[in-house]
């Protein structure tokens, strides 16, 4: 079917002063475009498979008994300021809204201009689903190759390391955005966009979501997809498949690849062709990342939640080993056994762990022994319950520098 877009919005910069220098801090623009008409929401049927794409997904599933089975779940719905799109932004997150509560998902609305960060933060704690519709962001003026991520809301725009430092989400939380870059392209591309650099825009967008535990990133630029991906999830569809169900997505217009900073998780790229749109084909608009095997079932039945999923360390190169821990425990207080293994298939030299197994409530030690070389470096463990059935992603980062830098908090009396 042939889709005719319009094209809305105006360009939004702020700057922002620190220290005696000014940084520009940008939203595309303008908007991406909305189609005139609203997409089928029923599976493609039929998909081509091609060698170097994503393959061809199965039918949706039915499982009225899944919603039942869930820990409680609770959902953030953040609309941004989008000039005169606002108000089909906010209709097109609604239908998210009315699809997340017929599955008994509670839901806390943020639409401009009643979108206090402070509140939207305090409702995030715990929170198993994020939405966001909104501007698409870049930190720099390089617009081919540009530093993307964070959130705009009323107020001011939200850096990524802003949103992983306020938004505590529930592990295992679902993502999903609808912005410029988040899909890989953008309007502001002066012309056509690489597939490496929709990878690694993709990756940048998702990334902070990912070192707080998430399990999928949906990223898309229809307005009804969120609708969609989730009605897929509800109904018993593994998270890829929920993507690939989608009625806009072809098997012929896409790409399986990795995430630059986790490499164990896939990414998948999808594009359009339109040649009367005003940004240059291919125009990759439709994304996601995460466990693409894993439903909702494996996500939030009863059992396994980690004291934290992630451990960061800075310290210089040889310096003395240090242990970190890590308490497994039973997200509603069942009792389970659990196995810890490395998501790579075996450990660095720098890392090492015990035990191997345990019970809910057992702590896990995990002792980092910094090389002599300097760098980054990044792994992950994986804790599984005994049944295969629930697991939680550990991601550990250690960070080697001959001049590392500390932050001594003073003491506070009474």
């Amino acid at each position: 079917m042939r889709r005719h877009f319009s094209i809305t919005g105006i360009c939004v910069l702020f700057l922002f002063a620190f220290a005696g220098w000014v940084k520009p801090i940008n939203a595309q623009s303008p908007d991406p475009s909305r189609p005139a008409e609203t997409p089928s929401s029923a599976p493609a049927p039929s998909l081509p498979s091609a060698s170097d794409s994503i393959s061809q997904v199965d039918s949706p599933l039915s499982d009225t008994s899944l919603t039942s089975s869930l820990i409680p779940l609770k959902a953030v719905l953040i609309v941004g300021p989008l000039e005169e799109g606002t108000q089909a932004e906010i209709a097109n997150m609604e239908l998210a809204a009315a699809a997340l509560q017929s599955y008994g998902v509670q839901v806390y609305k943020f639409y401009t201009p009643n979108d206090r960060w402070a509140d939207i933060a305090a409702a995030a704690s715990g929170a198993h689903f994020l939405l966001y519709r909104g501007h698409g962001l870049y930190w720099n003026g390089n617009v081919n190759t540009p530093q993307v991520g964070g959130f705009e809301v009323t107020e001011r725009m939200y850096t990524s390391d802003e949103i992983k430092r306020d938004l505590k989400l529930a592990p295992n939380a679902i993502v999903m955005i609808y912005a410029c870059f988040a899909t890989g392209s953008s309007t502001t591309d002066p012309g056509s966009i690489t597939q490496a650099e929709a990878q690694r825009r993709v990756s940048q967008y998702s990334q902070p979501f990912f070192e707080m535990g998430a399990a999928g990133y949906y990223a898309n630029w229809y307005g009804d997809a969120f609708k969609v991906f989730i009605t897929n999830l509800f109904s018993g569809q593994t998270l890829g498949n929920a993507f690939k169900n989608y009625s806009d997505y072809e098997a012929s217009k896409a790409v399986a690849l990795t995430h630059q900073a986790f490499p164990n998780l896939p990414l998948w790229l999808s594009w359009e062709t339109w040649t009367d749109y005003p940004i240059k084909p291919p125009i990759y608009n439709n994304a996601f990342v995460g466990y693409a095997d894993k439903t909702l079932a494996d996500l939030f039945q009863p059992g396994i939640q980690l004291s934290t999923n992630q451990i960061t360390a800075i310290t210089k190169p040889s310096a003395p080993a240090r242990t970190y821990q890590v308490t497994v425990q039973s997200n509603l207080g069942t009792s389970f056994n659990w196995a810890a293994s490395p998501a790579g298939g075996s450990t660095p030299e720098w890392i090492s762990y015990s035990p191997a197994s345990g019970t809910n409530g057992t702590t896990l030690n995990i002792t980092l022994t910094p090389p002599s070389s300097t760098g980054k470096f990044q792994t992950s463990l994986i804790v599984q319950s005994s049944d295969g059935k629930a697991s939680q992603n550990l991601t550990i980062t250690l960070i080697t520098t001959t001049n590392p830098q500390y932050l001594f908090l003073p003491a506070v009396r009474k």
